[in-house]
């Protein structure tokens, strides 16, 4: 099912910016609240979603005493009303939809898993494709990166410039500079975004300069 409602969520943008458009904190609830009485524990009532009871019984008092016109709005005043009961399944993957789609990431399904179930639709065996392999990166390069930044910081004033190989490879002086950091912000960006949004990029940027705060540096 995590799958299934992965797929209509990239294939669907309106529902891609609604999901998005949820504060931070709030939590999605697939109301079952007048889906039937559960017969049993595993009703998938309270499996997919949960179930409100109190708010039930309080909305349709409101829905007696309230015009059509209104209606909707007196019942939507109550959400919050009780206290919902159940897995609320359906809830949880849509929250890690949005997750994904801030981030920029898929979920990490096991595609292993999902084959070896030898699951038809229409009479088709679904291969649910092929799980891409994730590059394989060289962190030699970003470190040659960050030793070349340590290394030459003694030496980025003009008053302090050489013009020989004879100098010391690692001393005091060599520390890391916002341009490591902001390289390793990029990286993370090129490597984790697969859609490589300036949106992402630039909250790389703020986290990154941040955490890594330079004393007399200045990032942005």
């Amino acid at each position: 099912m995590f799958y299934v409602v992965w797929q209509k969520v990239k294939g669907n943008k309106d529902f891609q910016e609604l999901l998005k458009a949820i504060p931070d904190g709030a939590t999605i609830i697939e109301d079952t609240s007048f889906k039937g009485v559960p017969k049993k524990k595993q009703d998938t009532n309270i499996f997919w979603g949960a179930r409100n009871p109190d708010r039930k019984d309080f909305e349709n008092k409101v829905k007696n005493i309230a015009s059509a016109k209104d209606n909707q709005e007196r019942v939507n005043d109550f959400v919050q009303y009780g206290i919902y009961k159940g897995c609320n399944v359906m809830g949880k993957i849509l929250m890690i939809c949005r997750k994904c789609l801030i981030e920029g990431t898929e979920p990490d399904f096991d595609y292993e898993l999902l084959r070896s179930k030898n699951i038809y639709l229409l009479g088709k065996l679904v291969d649910f494709g092929k799980k891409e392999e994730k590059p394989q990166y060289r962190n030699d390069i970003l470190l040659g990166v960050i030793a070349g930044d340590m290394i030459g910081r003694p030496y980025e004033r003009k008053k302090d410039a050489i013009k020989t190989t004879e100098f010391p490879l690692f001393e005091r002086r060599c520390k890391y500079t916002d341009d490591s950091v902001l390289t390793i912000a990029v990286a993370d960006w090129l490597i984790n975004d697969k859609n490589l949004t300036w949106e992402v990029l630039a909250d790389r940027f703020v986290h990154y300069g941040t955490r890594y705060r330079i004393k007399g540096q200045v990032f942005f």
